[in-house]
């Protein structure tokens, strides 16, 4: 596939039709009387595919008798870069095609190869010689993988810095770091962001261009492997020592260096207003970023479908006044239904106008910026009045949705999109166990970004006594926040709304008996715990900050800790320094000689003294000093360096027994948590 054009794959099929937006055909996979093939290419000139019958890219290219490189990549692979684990076992692989195009691969337990990086851990490129590198080593950051191996050819320790992420500044602390910029504006704004990412941690950072002081083009400037094909590796060396330390620049060079016309600005007098345009008044505005959430199996992906329905057939929908919509196409993204078994089903069951309604096949990314181009590609093509993305983080291509600086920057590229192409956006997402403690603010899982980003956020719930199901809403900054629920019903396969407003309240719908409450809310901690410190140690205020943000209590992710022996620890405070607490699962080696380990903190006062309350409080983990205050039993130790392999807190169940906390309680089962 490598080789073929556009012009050559329309040769190969029929009755080809040329349209203002590419191509449409006869499809060759299946039995097709009319064109439902559409055919295109994207900016780099790949041939891209759609079949409205829904068959896939595969059964396409297989009908055709040509071939593509396994990957659904039309460029030949070039170059494999693998990221690797601190033990060398391969992680990931950034794979270069032809035309520098840059794709990341991971694999399954079977050996199949999968196009994106969603929930594999991230690491620097040669990790395992940066993680093993003796304190007094200094290492080099070059732009791109290839000039980190030309680099390390040359004897240095290097890795690049394009991917660089602020969590691996961990290897840099008492290191000073060479960042090598390509000459070129690109490589500037890259090079300054690396710096600027390193600065805080590193001992000292460089910025070098080999080329500074040639004249500075755009892009597909020269680079460090550029400067060696010319140069001497000990002309680079005196670059680097040539070259100034780099800080940031203060407030008052900054406002030196600035003038107010760097910035857009409008006068207001010249801004035309618009009035807010509705799909569904006041549930669903145009041109906005709405989100559908609810717990599971309550029918939000129904809801879904019947708001497709009303689109694509121009049907009205409930309370708006009977007035039926202007039909329109509609998208849907659907990566936990199957569209032939589920999606497709549901809207023949509704009679809905299947010519309308179309679907990516494929999940993608909004975090990735070439799948955020190719989305908006086909929204410029099908041009949709409604998109309809369920569930929502199955798009965010592995980001921590519970870290606002992670889920704001996806949440605005939703709204611009939404506003460029003038349509609908609704996302649907899971609200977590506890419901929120009953507020709907905290309700749905991932930071309170996501709330605050949509206009509009619809709840779907139900009575738990009468099993009544409806949508309220729980948020509108475009209009007044509609007091009315929509009630609807799902029975035999068949959707229908109801006629009369339903009696459901928010409050009702995230009310729950407090005993099934607290267990929720419990188990939505320990997970949200487990996931977030399963990378390693984290600082202790950061873990509480998203929790906060995921609407976890304090108290549920005090009690979490307990039940996974989470150890806590503090790095500095030595000599008059800051004293900064960190916390990580069992097991998880610290390797920092300025660490005080709860365990083996308290490995000593036990053997000092049982009865010294005050050493404990001195002495002891910031979740044992700070927040429960229990006495606590020493288990025989077993292991060879005598320590006391972890701490035990006593507890009193509910039911009045005596125990100890994470334990089953020996008289009811419940587990134990103290208080």
């Amino acid at each position: 596939m490598a080789d073929l054009k556009l012009n050559d794959i329309l040769s190969l099929l029929k009755n080809v039709r040329q349209t203002s937006n590419g191509y449409t055909s006869r499809c060759p996979s299946h039995d097709d009387n009319k064109n439902s093939l559409s055919v295109n290419k994207d900016a780099g000139g790949k041939v891209l595919f759609y079949c409205h019958a829904g068959c896939s890219f595969q059964d396409i290219i297989a009908s055709l008798n040509v071939s593509t490189n396994g990957n659904g990549n039309h460029s030949k692979i070039e170059t494999i870069y693998d990221y690797r684990d601190e033990s060398g076992n391969l992680l990931y692989q950034n794979v270069r095609c032809e035309g520098k195009e840059f794709r990341w691969r991971q694999f399954d337990k079977n050996g199949r190869e999968i196009w994106n990086l969603s929930g594999v851990r991230r690491v620097p490129y040669r990790l395992a010689e940066l993680a093993s590198l003796p304190a007094h080593y200094d290492f080099v950051l070059a732009e791109g993988e290839k000039d980190a191996d030309t680099l390390r050819e040359k004897g240095l320790i290097a890795t690049n810095h394009k991917n660089w992420r602020a969590e691996f500044n961990y290897l840099l602390k008492g290191r000073k770091a060479v960042v090598f910029q390509d000459h070129d504006r690109a490589g500037i704004t890259q090079a300054e962001k690396a710096a600027k990412m390193i600065f805080r941690d590193a001992e000292a950072v460089k910025i070098v261009d080999c080329f500074a002081g040639e004249p500075l083009p755009d892009k597909r400037g020269k680079d460090v492997s550029d400067y060696l094909e010319t140069h001497g590796f000990d002309e680079l060396l005196e670059v680097i020592r040539n070259s100034p330390d780099w800080k940031p620049l203060d407030n008052e060079e900054i406002s030196s260096q600035c003038s107010a016309t760097n910035l857009k600005v409008v006068c207001l007098s010249d801004v035309e207003a618009e009035e807010i345009e509705w799909l569904w008044k006041p549930f669903i505005p145009i041109g906005e970023f709405t989100i559908i959430e609810g717990i599971e199996g309550l029918g939000k992906s129904w809801i879904g479908c019947a708001l497709a329905c009303a689109v694509a057939d121009g049907k009205s929908l409930p309370f708006s006044n009977g007035e039926p919509l202007e039909p329109g196409n509609v998208l849907m993204l659907s990566a936990e239904d199957s569209l032939s078994h589920t999606v497709k089903p549901r809207l023949l069951s509704m009679r809905a106008n299947l010519e309308r309604i179309f679907a990516i096949d494929e999940v993608f990314s909004f975090s990735d910026f070439k799948d955020l181009i190719r989305f908006e590609a086909v929204i410029a093509e099908y041009e949709p009045k409604l998109v309809v993305i369920d569930p929502l983080f199955s798009y965010t291509g592995g980001k921590n949705l519970n870290q606002e600086s992670e889920s704001r920057p996806i949440a605005r590229k939703l709204i611009a999109i939404a506003q460029k192409f003038n349509c609908a956006i609704g996302g649907v997402r899971h609200i977590g166990k506890s419901k929120g403690n009953g507020d709907a603010r905290a309700a749905g899982l991932g930071s309170v970004a996501w709330r605050a980003s949509a206009r509009s956020v619809l709840l779907v719930g139900r009575d738990e006594e009468t099993g009544e199901k409806a949508i309220c809403q729980t948020k509108n900054n475009l209009a007044e926040e509609s007091k009315i629920a929509v009630g609807f019903e799902i029975e035999n396969g068949q959707f229908f709304w109801k006629a009369e407003p339903s009696r459901l309240t928010k409050e009702k719908m995230l009310a729950q008996p407090k005993d099934d409450n607290t267990k929720a809310e419990q188990t939505e901690a320990v997970a949200f715990l487990r996931e977030a410190l399963s990378d390693g140690e984290r600082q202790s205020k950061d873990i509480d900050k998203e929790a906060k943000e995921a609407g976890i209590t304090n108290y549920a992710v005090r009690k979490a800790r307990a039940i996974l022996s989470v150890e806590s620890f503090k790095k500095g405070g030595n000599f008059g320094g800051e004293k900064v607490w960190f916390m990580r699962l069992p097991g998880v080696e610290n390797g920092d000689s300025n660490t005080e380990d709860a365990d083996s903190s308290a490995s000593r006062h036990l053997q000092s003294t049982k009865s010294n309350n005050t050493s404990y409080s001195n002495s002891l983990a910031e979740d044992v000093e700070n927040v429960f205050n229990q006495p606590l039993q020493q288990i025989k130790s077993t292991s060879s360096n005598g320590l006391v392999p972890n701490i035990r807190m006593k507890a009193i169940c509910k039911c009045g027994a005596n125990g100890f906390a994470g334990e089953t309680c020996v008289k009811c089962g419940e587990m134990l948590i103290p208080f």
